[in-house]
């Protein structure tokens, strides 16, 4: 009987573990199944609602209920309806973007109380672990898509695309890696950060092999399919690779044994990966130097050109532009999208847009409550040291010279850690 009992358990903390993952997985990356009116995380926002509501009586007990980033939070607001009225406009983009993000820290409020039922408590350690576990999730549901058009049409019947990503879907389709639920550029920053978030805890983390192989292992797919979906994963690989050369002091010539023993490992991961790739059949490989060729075609343009450059950003480079009133460079045109459902003035970089819809004051307003929000988060875990956050911000800062990049709803999930690992195993 004990015995029956103890399957009985380990069957269901397995289940529990395997709805959290998926809580977990379309929380990051913002999920719309198509059997809902709203996305997944929207869904679980509205629950952690009515539990803080109904059951909690309204005793919202979480730490990130900071004075500072609901201000930063409501200048943007602010902004946007100044910008909006003076400018007679009706597009409240940001508007929406305020209602998603405040019901995503409800979203992982509901997904806290799972974490906790589970675990008894979350920490660092296991947010970043279920961070890669879904990022692991979403490169082989991408990799299963790409090689296989039924399964591509099966998963993409179960989501709900918007017309503009519909359409961008369609025209990338056997060119690159399509993710399932987030494309293209927010792959890109999803992907990066969760390498900046590995790294992070592998350095504060006490590793043993294993666990030093897996990350390894996890770091090089990551890279290189996340590369193959979205090229911005570069930034993330890049800032990742620079914070390991600056913690191990490499970057003084003083090498460590554990240093080489990384580089080993790294080095056994990238031969194992390759020798496994090789022995895929002659279509497969075909279709993976396609995708290749996509992700790594800064690389390729390098070594045939000797020039850093790709038609992607040749792009870039030509939508920088910048407001010729003074009006719009003060509180923008409040237009996030044109009357055709384009981009506003042709251009996608974050910055310009965002100066273009609220100008330099809601611009200004946007980085703060950004600056804010990961203050909150290092507040919360100040055992990472301040060199982590403050490269989150230059990734934030980085990122939004190509694209919007918001990453509030990534990095709030770790106001609710109460240590960086948990003191009892479950």
């Amino acid at each position: 009987m004990d015995v029956l009992n103890r399957g009985c358990l380990y069957f269901v903390r397995l289940l529990g573990k395997i709805i959290l993952l998926f809580c977990v997985f379309s929380y990051v990356y913002q999920i719309h199944y198509k059997i809902f009116p709203v996305t997944f995380p929207v869904v679980l926002g509205l629950f952690g609602i009515l539990y803080d509501f109904f059951i909690n009586k309204g005793i919202f007990k979480i730490k990130l209920c900071n004075f500072y980033i609901f201000c930063g939070f409501y200048l943007v607001i602010i902004s946007l309806i100044i910008s909006t009225v003076i400018n007679g406009t009706h597009d409240y983009t940001f508007l929406q973007f305020g209602i998603v993000n405040l019901l995503n820290v409800y979203s992982f409020y509901t997904i806290s109380i799972l974490f906790k039922i589970l675990y008894k408590d979350i920490s660092f350690e296991l947010v970043v672990k279920y961070y890669i576990a879904s990022a692991l999730l979403q490169l082989i549901i991408s990799l299963v898509m790409f090689l296989d058009v039924d399964k591509m049409v099966y998963f993409t019947g179960l989501l709900k695309y918007t017309s503009l990503a519909e359409t961008k879907l369609i025209e990338e389709m056997g060119a690159r890696l399509i993710g399932f639920g987030t494309q293209f550029f927010q792959s890109g920053i999803i992907h990066g950060m969760i390498l900046l978030l590995l790294v992070f805890y592998a350095d504060k983390k006490k590793c043993v092999l294993y666990e030093k192989v897996f990350l390894c292992f996890a770091f090089c797919l990551m890279s290189i399919v996340g590369m193959m979906m979205a090229r911005t994963t570069l930034v993330g690989i890049l800032m990742a690779i620079a914070f390991v050369v600056f913690k191990s002091n490499m970057w003084k010539l003083k090498i460590k044994i554990s240093s080489i023993k990384l580089v080993l490992i790294m080095f056994i991961v990238l031969c194992a990966f390759s020798l496994f790739v090789m022995n895929f059949s002659y279509e497969v490989k075909t279709s993976l130097l396609v995708a290749y060729d996509f992700g790594f075609e800064l690389i390729n343009s390098y070594t045939q050109t000797g020039q850093l450059e790709t038609a992607s950003t040749n792009a870039m480079f030509r939508m920088y532009i910048f407001p010729s009133l003074f009006k719009t460079w003060v509180i923008g045109d409040g237009l996030w999208m044109d009357s055709f459902g384009r981009f506003y003035m042709h251009t996608d970089i974050g910055f310009i847009r965002m100066i273009f819809y609220f100008g330099i004051v809601g611009l200004i307003s946007f980085i703060v409550f950004q600056v804010v929000s990961i203050f909150a988060v290092y507040r919360n875990n100040k055992y990472l040291g301040k060199i982590p956050f403050i490269l989150i911000f230059v990734y934030f800062f980085v990122l939004n010279l190509k694209g919007f990049t918001d990453l509030f709803y990534l990095i709030i999930p770790f106001c609710y850690c109460s240590s960086f690992t948990l003191k009892h195993r479950c």
